[in-house]
């Protein structure tokens, strides 16, 4: 059994595979089969396929692919691949997890800017004379919550 075979979740080897545009079939099969959605891709075109990979060891490529669905839906497919050496990819782990974790925090710092919004108008309403019921309705604070201020 042959254990040589070229992977190719590697750049290089799949812009070779895939990137031929004279071989537009081989790619239009791999997308509808994972896509595999109701109307299927009739035609692609390659964008980006000057960039080449020398090496493994070279930087990722990228290869841009617009497909044209049979009900002619334009899809952009951007396939990337990470390089195979394990440095690279923690550093691309540790780069997610910072991009996640600074998303996570401007969410909850936008939920907490907005429950102050929330109770200050609600404050200055109940102070207005509006009603428990009213206030509650408006800002979705419960009539418990709106209680206590």
């Amino acid at each position: 059994m042959c254990t040589n075979l070229l992977d190719p979740k590697m750049d290089f080897i799949f812009k070779s595979i895939f990137g031929n545009e004279k071989e537009k079939s081989v790619l239009l099969s791999f997308l509808n089969a994972a896509i595999k959605s109701d109307s299927p891709i009739v035609d692609v075109e390659m964008r980006n396929v000057e960039i080449t990979k020398e090496a493994i060891a070279d930087k990722n490529s990228r290869l841009d692919v617009k497909a044209v669905a049979n009900d002619g839906t334009i899809i952009n497919v951007e396939i990337q691949l990470r390089s195979s050496d394990e440095v690279e990819r923690e550093r691309y782990r540790m780069r997610e997890k910072g991009k996640l974790d600074e998303i996570s925090a401007l969410a909850t710092a936008e939920e907490k800017g907005e429950r102050k919004a929330k109770l200050n108008i609600a404050k200055t309403s109940l102070e207005n004379g509006i009603s428990l019921e009213v206030v509650s309705q408006i800002t979705g604070l419960s009539l418990k919550e709106l209680e206590k201020l």
